[in-house]
């Protein structure tokens, strides 16, 4: 599982997503969370962050929002140098194969299928950093 003091950027259109999120982070003892209504909003945040020389340690966004969605969102952060391996995670209300064939193609760490339970979110967590802690 991620430490606690991890930083994490939530992303999604709906409120009652992102409290929904955010209280499960929170159980689990997350307190450095930021919140994104879309990935329009969250793009410059999450260059902001690296600027500041604290970036995010993962991403959970949702893949269908207006002005840029979870992919673009997903495509912009593995395109850019400094943050391409960022863990990301994409929650979405589909499972079509097209949406799950581009995203492994841009390597998305995880996808949690909505609606979900804090037990989905701790284990796809969990499944994210021991992934990303093999790779290190």
């Amino acid at each position: 599982m991620f430490p606690s003091e991890s930083k994490i950027l939530i992303v999604d259109d709906q409120k009652v997503i992102r409290t929904l999120v955010r209280k499960h982070l929170g159980d689990l003892g997350f307190t450095n969370i930021v919140e994104a209504d879309d990935g329009a909003t969250a793009w410059p945040l999450y260059i902001q962050a690296l600027a500041e020389r604290k970036p995010f340690d993962l991403v959970i966004s949702d893949m269908n929002m207006p002005l840029m969605d979870g992919m673009n969102l997903l495509i912009k952060v593995r395109s850019y140098h400094a943050s391409k391996d960022t863990p990301f995670i994409l929650l979405t209300a589909e499972n079509d194969k097209d949406t799950v064939v581009k995203s492994l193609q841009w390597k998305v760490n995880a996808f949690i299928v909505k609606p979900f339970t804090r037990e989905l979110l701790v284990t796809k967590m969990t499944q994210v950093h021991q992934g990303v802690q093999s790779a290190a």
